[in-house]
């Protein structure tokens, strides 16, 4: 029976329910090893039980310190992490297989043009085989020359958690955002917006679902129409996805933003920047996208969602659910399946 790892630093609560989905349902010996703190570590265990194993503030060399035997396959979250620098050299000294878990998604910028003289001159010959979430990020890393080994669909949705309940014509006419209050998810733009849409509209809502609630962001005069939430668990997010009928995304840049494909599950529609990820998924649905930043454009796309009649916002949400089964845990499931096969046939 293999023995495959993930090394996976800061990892994320939805990689828990990823790792546990394939702990049950494959024959292999499949542990997280990660660096988090106290409080994830123990809702984590609750999921894994023995399977996970938290470094904490040490660092290790080789696999039997941290009392383990040692991988066939090592997945591995980023490149470059000097927590678990010792350990990815351990492994490739003993010619380990590793796999890169990336979300890095085509930019076509000047930093990805260095990017691909740093990856080929010192990481090209690390790596077997790469997991990435979508269509972009595999561009990217053909880009950079790889042509074979690259498997999709790294992320998924756990649709057990998040899934439609409720008709899209029977949820509020408000909008909910889920994300960090920071720059890069273009919060004050968000928030410019909405604004004069409160001015128009004065009953309607934005919810703002974070954790990392910035106060001096939300302007004193519209506190009722934007209703924060803080801390939220996936279940309590999916019910404010299921009470409202639009979910909006301005980010800057994003590789790969899993409450948009959350709220695609849930059936909400979508108003969506383009600078995103998984835009490529997403840009054959009906949704609305942001091909720009100027207030007064993303204004107008927001007031040609409000005025959809019930029947295209019906059926919207029914593509958007359809869509959404293709993203689930099986697609995660399948795709790391096809990795050890490829990784055994090299």
């Amino acid at each position: 029976m293999k023995n495959i790892y993930f090394l996976w630093k800061d990892a994320p609560f939805y990689a828990v329910y990823i790792i546990r989905n394939l702990i049950d349902n494959t024959k292999y010996k499949i542990k997280l090893i990660t660096k988090i703190d106290k409080k994830n570590n123990s809702s984590y265990k609750k999921i894994l039980k023995k399977n996970i194993i938290n470094t904490g503030s040490k660092t290790y060399s080789s696999w039997d310190k941290l009392k383990l035997g040692t991988p066939d396959v090592l997945f591995v979250s980023g490149w470059r992490y000097k927590e678990f620098k010792s350990l990815i050299d351990y492994s490739k000294s003993k010619k380990i297989k590793i796999v890169s878990m990336i979300d890095n998604n085509e930019k076509k910028n000047f930093r990805q043009l260095i990017g691909k003289y740093i990856f080929n001159t010192f990481f090209k010959n690390n790596f077997d085989a790469y997991w990435v979430p979508g269509e972009s990020s595999k561009k990217l890393l053909q880009s950079y020359g790889i042509k074979k080994g690259i498997f999709k669909s790294l992320y998924s949705i756990n649709r057990k958690l998040f899934y439609s309940k409720k008709n899209i014509n029977k949820r509020s006419n408000n909008f909910i955002f889920v994300g960090q209050m920071i720059n890069r998810k273009n919060i004050n733009l968000l928030v410019t917006v909405f604004k004069k849409i409160f001015i128009k509209y004065k009953h309607l809502k934005l919810f703002i679902i974070t954790n990392n609630y910035k106060e001096n962001i939300i302007p004193t005069n519209f506190k009722k129409n934007f209703i924060i939430k803080k801390n939220l668990s996936p279940e309590a997010i999916n019910s404010n996805f299921n009470l409202n009928k639009y979910f909006i995304f301005l980010s800057k840049e994003d590789h790969w933003p899993l409450s948009v494909m959350e709220s695609l599950s849930a059936g909400n529609v979508l108003i969506l920047s383009k600078k995103i990820g998984n835009y490529l998924e997403l840009k054959k649905t009906n949704n609305i996208f942001i091909k720009d930043f100027k207030p007064k454009n993303i204004y107008k796309k927001i007031i040609e969602v409000l005025n959809l009649d019930k029947k295209k916002l019906l059926k919207i949400s029914k593509k958007n659910l359809i869509l959404s089964k293709t993203f689930g845990l099986n697609s995660n499931l399948l795709a790391f399946k096809d990795i050890i096969k490829h990784i055994d046939e090299r």
